[in-house]
């Protein structure tokens, strides 16, 4: 399938101005699981866009993006259809708090190494038109957007979580969402 490989930089603010083309697959957590890294963050440090406090600053909804970058020619029961088909981790491990950084902000996130998450991504990606912004897919988890250079004092090598993973969701390029729950 199709790939165009920008920076991690022009993949962030690629989704922030043009959300409207591409779809995203996502694999979503319990909702509270990071409350208590939350807690360990200085709101003063959180970076929020035009200082509008509900574009960025903490992660709303905890996930780890399957694929991002679907074309408007995917249909968001095929792909659920897909998914479905491949074996979905009901827990996962994240660890290692680390971070992207950005001329706007930086990224706190956590990584996660698990196999059925990479086959997923090499399956959506074998079988569906898609944008990519990587070369190779890094599983991770966004936990907040810090100002630039805050994020280093966050950065914990030894951090980890274990999250129960809920849900698959579809966000289409209108960003509706397409779901289907975990059992």
């Amino acid at each position: 399938m199709k790939k165009i490989v920008p920076s991690f930089e022009e993949f962030v603010l690629n989704e922030e101005k043009k959300p409207e083309e591409f779809g995203c697959a996502m694999l979503y957590f319990n909702e509270n699981c990071l409350e208590t890294m939350y807690k360990k963050i200085d709101e003063k440090d959180l970076y929020y866009k035009d200082g509008d406090k509900t574009k960025f600053g903490f992660e709303k909804e905890p996930h780890v993006t399957l694929l991002y970058g679907f074309h408007n020619t995917a249909k968001p029961e095929e792909i659920l259809k897909e998914m479905k088909k491949k074996k979905i981790p009901k827990n996962l491990l994240l660890s290692n708090l680390s971070i992207f950084e950005n001329k706007d902000f930086d990224v706190l996130k956590f990584d996660t190494e698990n196999e059925d998450l990479i086959e997923i991504n090499k399956h959506l990606t074998e079988n569906f038109e898609y944008t990519s912004d990587f070369p190779a897919y890094h599983p991770h988890a966004t936990v907040c957007y810090l100002k630039p250079g805050m994020g280093k004092k966050y950065i914990d090598e030894n951090a980890e979580i274990i999250v129960k993973c809920n849900e698959v969701v579809y966000s289409d390029a209108k960003k509706k969402h397409h779901k289907f729950k975990i059992n």
